[in-house]
């Protein structure tokens, strides 16, 4: 079980760590973060968008983005934090600067984002790392699926697929298609299969 983190800690590291702790001590395996490097990620027009609701960190979205972020420093707290209760601690990359900056700081594995399963040259880099990744498929075909897993088996096979429904949240749970996770058992036997979803709770 893997408790995601994403930006929910705002920026604040001292809420990070909080949240670590609290994932820990409800159970979780693992705690999850994001990386992103805002700069290659996103366009100057975006970053320079005007981002002004309850939800902002700035005044525009880059600014906003930036807020968002944590550094070398708050990473290795974290990843401290984790350590010191027992989870492990890794990070979604967005990009391949972020891949490089999360191997900087020592995680375990390296997730890919739903909407980076079509980004090959960010799958061939991770893949090159050489470091385990955990793939998520939501807003994808099957054949995005298939093509995401030879670009990294092309290197190394140390991989967990993840069927995921890219709603947020998914509010009608017939929505899941949970049974695809068998269909992907039998399609990719060789890899851990499992999911990734954003519901609130645990009747799904």
């Amino acid at each position: 079980v893997v408790a995601e983190l994403g930006h929910n800690h705002g920026g604040d590291v001292r809420t990070a760590t909080e949240m670590i702790r609290v994932a820990a001590a409800c159970g979780a395996d693992a705690v999850k973060l994001q990386k992103r490097d805002n700069q290659t990620l996103y366009t100057e027009e975006l970053l320079n968008q005007p981002y002004e609701h309850e939800h902002s960190y700035g005044l525009t979205y880059g600014v906003h983005r930036a807020a968002l972020e944590l550094g070398d420093a708050e990473y290795a707290r974290c990843v401290e934090a984790a350590a010191a209760t027992a989870v492990a601690c890794f990070a979604t990359a967005f990009d391949e600067r972020s891949a490089d900056f999360l191997m900087g700081v020592g995680v375990p594995a390296i997730k890919i984002a739903s909407g980076g399963i079509t980004d090959a040259p960010l799958l061939r880099h991770v893949a090159e790392l050489r470091i385990p990744l955990i793939l998520s498929t939501g807003a994808c075909e099957e054949r995005d699926i298939d093509r995401a897993v030879a670009i990294v088996t092309a290197v190394h096979e140390d991989l967990a697929i993840l069927h995921c429904t890219a709603a947020y949240p998914v509010l009608d749970y017939r929505q899941l298609n949970l049974r695809y996770i068998q269909r992907l058992r039998a399609r990719h036997p060789s890899f851990v299969i499992g999911w990734s979803g954003h519901v609130s709770g645990i009747a799904m």
